[in-house]
């Protein structure tokens, strides 16, 4: 579908899915507070998240 790809509001949709479901998958995964690869994402106290929307 080559006229989907050059659809602005694909990649609008496309860009505000990953932003949505980065930190949902992050809490599903269950993040624990000293894992290195993620600190700025996740603050030190438990279930508290930078993101505005959590």
């Amino acid at each position: 579908m080559p006229q989907l790809m050059t659809a602005p509001w694909f990649y609008t949709l496309l860009l505000a899915w990953t932003f949505l479901l980065i930190p949902l998958f992050m809490k599903v995964l269950h993040i624990s507070n000293n894992n290195p690869m993620m600190p700025l994402i996740y603050k030190h106290e438990p279930n508290h998240w930078i993101w505005p929307w959590h």
